[in-house]
């Protein structure tokens, strides 16, 4: 077992040395995966139909201002 750990450490050093980033746990991924979907606009449209401003690359008009509210949650109005 010491073995391993010791090979295991020593590709980890590697990989850092060499620029790699370390990876990230799927726990961790999934944390922050959650909390950047909660924060992205969702639409789901009928066939043919056009999304609303500031979904996807649909831009806002130049006048559009966000309302925030505590909970960081930005609403389209």
């Amino acid at each position: 077992m010491n073995e391993i750990r010791s090979i295991r450490n020593e590709r980890r050093i590697q990989a850092r040395n060499a620029g790699n980033k370390e990876t990230i746990r799927r726990g961790a991924l999934m944390k922050m995966l959650q909390s950047s979907a909660q924060t992205l606009p969702l639409w789901v449209g009928k066939m043919g139909e056009k999304a609303p401003p500031l979904c996807g690359a649909v831009p806002a008009e130049p006048t559009y201002i966000a309302k925030v509210d505590c909970a960081n949650t930005i609403y389209n109005v």
